[in-house]
């Protein structure tokens, strides 16, 4: 799995770092992919399927749907299927970057 059409995935791995594909698997870069990378601590990289498949939480981005939980990947519900911390952590980075952007005192004004 690189990518969902008009997302990018992200996960956490079974050593709680935040993971998703690399630029260079050919997958399309994006603002909100952009946001989420500088915000979080996140390896990029090129990864097996079962790493996404054991993963604790996992997360679309995207700019329309902004940060999504998955609650399962490939029919194996997720440890954390509603989301953890580090969707938590992405939605917020993403509401004040989007604050920034419209120059709002704050995230959601």
């Amino acid at each position: 799995v690189l990518e969902a059409p008009t997302s990018s995935i992200f996960w956490v791995g079974a050593d709680g770092g935040l993971r998703t594909p690399a630029l260079e698997t050919g997958i399309l870069d994006s603002i909100t992919r952009e946001v989420v990378v500088a915000a979080l601590p996140c390896e990029e990289g090129a990864f097996p399927a079962a790493d996404l498949k054991s993963a604790e939480e996992a997360f679309l981005a995207s700019t329309t749907r902004e940060i999504q939980p998955i609650s399962a990947v490939d029919g194996i519900e997720l440890a954390r299927p509603d989301g953890g911390s580090a969707a938590a952590d992405a939605a917020a980075a993403l509401a004040e970057a989007v604050a920034a952007e419209r120059g709002s005192p704050e995230p959601g004004v």
